[in-house]
C-alpha cells in the first residue's frame, strides 16, 4: 500500500490527518517515507469491520501504530481477533465464519486514540533508531548486563563496527557487531528487570542463558541477523564471502530448533516494542512446562500405583496357584491311599478265601495299611522312617534335586 493510499484511507476513515496537503508537501512525502499523523478516530464497528477485512500488518501499516499497541487497542474494546491460520485458509478458498463483535449495543461508540511514536525500518534499509528505544528501558543496568557491556567492551577493541561479536562464554547469550551493543544490552537490561517484576530472575551457564519463571528454566538467546557480503580480493578462495551484522535484532527462546520461538525486527517494529509480548510467552511457557512436568509426574505416580496392583495380583495369582496345585496334589495322593487301601482289601479277602490267609500275610496288612495311612493326606499318619521322603518324589527332602528327577 502505497503513502497516498494510507493518506486517502485514513482520510476515508474520519482520520485526523493532513489530507489537503500541498503538492510540494506531498511530494516531499513521498521521497523520504515520512508520514504525518495525529489521532485516531474510529467507531467499534468500523474497527471490527477492519480487523476482518484485512491482516493486522495492513493496519499497522495506514494507522502507523505498533503491533502491541494495536493489540492493546482491540483488546480494550472488545474486538475479537481472527485465529491463527486464518487469512492462509481465507486465501486457499475455505469460508471461515467470522466471530461476532461482543455488545453490539456499542458498536457505535467512538474510539479516539492517539498513537505513540514508533521507531520504524524503511523496507530494505537499515533500522531507523532512535534514542531512547521505549520507555520501559531504564537508564541503570543491573549487574548481568553491566557485566556483559564490560565483556562487549574488551571483545569490541580493534573489531570493525559490523563484525559479529559473541560473549555466551563468559556473559549473557548475545552476539552482535558493536555498532548495536548499546541497543542491545539495554535491551537484555530491559528484560531481565521485566522477568524479575513477574518474580523471576535470569540464570548464566556456559554458552547458555536461562529465564527462570515459576521454578522452570528456557534458554534464551540474543543475536544479530547476518548479512553475507562479498570480499573484494580475498587472499584466498574461502575467504571470498563474509558475514556481517545487518542491524536487526532477533531473540530466540528455547533451545530446541524446532520447539524454539523468534521475534526480530519487522519492518515497522522494533523487538523492544515486543516486550510485553514476550514476557507473556514467557510466563505461558513456563506454565506449559509446569504443567508439563506435573502430568509427566501424574502418570509416573499412576503407572507406579498400577504397578503394585500387578504385583499384588501376580502375587495373589501365585497364591492361588499354590494353593491348587497342592489341592491337586492331596487329591491324587487321597485317591492313590484309597487304591491301595481297595488292593489290600482285596489281597485279605482272597487270602481269607484261598486258606493261606497266615500270621505273616496278617502281619504284611497291618505295615501295609499303616503306609497307607500315611501316604493319606486325610489322615495323615506319622511314620518313623518315613517322616523325612517326599510323598510325591518318594525321596529325602534334604537330597539334591537329582533325585526327584530320576524318581519320578
Amino acid at each position: 500500500m502505497g503513502l497516498f493510499s494510507v493518506l486517502s484511507l485514513a482520510c476515508s476513515l474520519n482520520l485526523n490527518v493532513i489530507c489537503h496537503a500541498d503538492s510540494s508537501l506531498m511530494n516531499s512525502i513521498q521521497k523520504s517515507n515520512l508520514y504525518i499523523m495525529k489521532d485516531i478516530k474510529i467507531t467499534r464497528r468500523e474497527l471490527y469491520n477492519l480487523v476482518w477485512e484485512k491482516p493486522l500488518t495492513s493496519l499497522m501499516h495506514a494507522y502507523k501504530i505498533s503491533y502491541l499497541e494495536l493489540k492493546t487497542l482491540l483488546s480494550k474494546h472488545e474486538i475479537p481477533l481472527p485465529p491463527n491460520g486464518y487469512w492462509s485458509k481465507l486465501k486457499a478458498g475455505y469460508h471461515l465464519p467470522k466471530t461476532s463483535l461482543p455488545k453490539p449495543d456499542n458498536e457505535g461508540d467512538l474510539i479516539h486514540y492517539v498513537p505513540k511514536q514508533v521507531n520504524v525500518r524503511i523496507k530494505k534499509e537499515a533500522v531507523v533508531y532512535q534514542e531512547p528505544v521505549s520507555e520501559k528501558l531504564p537508564t541503570a543496568l543491573n549487574k548481568l548486563a553491566a557485566d556483559a557491556q564490560k565483556v562487549f567492551q574488551l571483545e569490541a577493541k580493534g573489531k570493525g563496527a559490523n563484525q559479529l561479536l559473541y560473549i555466551g562464554y563468559q556473559a549473557l547469550n548475545i552476539r552482535v557487531s558493536p555498532s548495536i551493543i548499546g541497543r542491545s544490552i539495554r535491551f537484555f537490561n530491559s528484560l531481565i528487570s521485566m522477568v524479575e517484576r513477574a518474580g523471576g530472575n535470569i540464570s548464566l551457564g556456559t554458552h547458555l542463558t536461562s529465564v527462570i519463571l515459576n521454578g522452570e528454566s528456557i534458554a534464551i538467546a540474543l543475536r544479530e541477523k547476518q548479512s553475507r557480503i562479498e570480499v573484494t580480493n580475498p587472499k584466498y578462495g574461502w575467504d571470498k564471502y563474509d558475514n556481517i551484522g545487518s542491524g536487526i535484532l532477533i531473540l530466540k527462546i528455547g533451545a530446541d530448533s524446532w520447539l524454539s520461538k523468534e521475534w526480530k525486527d519487522t519492518a515497522y517494529t522494533l523487538t523492544e516494542d515486543k516486550l510485553d509480548d514476550i514476557l507473556s510467552y514467557l510466563e505461558q511457557t513456563a506454565a506449559a512446562q509446569r504443567a508439563q512436568k506435573l502430568l509427566k509426574e501424574q502418570n509416573r505416580l499412576a503407572a507406579a500405583k498400577q504397578r503394585v496392583v500387578e504385583l499384588d495380583l501376580e502375587k495373589g495369582r501365585a497364591l492361588e496357584l499354590t494353593k491348587f496345585v497342592k489341592l491337586k496334589e492331596d487329591a491324587e495322593l487321597w485317591e492313590k491311599s484309597k487304591l491301595i487301601r481297595e488292593y489290600l482289601n482285596m489281597m485279605e479277602k482272597e487270602a481269607k478265601s484261598e486258606g493261606s490267609y497266615d500270621a505273616n500275610m496278617e502281619k504284611y496288612l497291618v505295615w501295609a495299611r499303616k503306609k497307607a495311612d500315611w501316604y493319606d493326606p486325610l489322615v495323615d499318619s506319622s511314620d518313623e522312617l518315613l517322616v523325612a521322603i517326599d510323598k510325591k518324589t518318594y525321596c529325602h527332602l534334604k537330597k539334591s534335586f537329582s533325585c526327584k528327577l530320576t524318581t519320578r
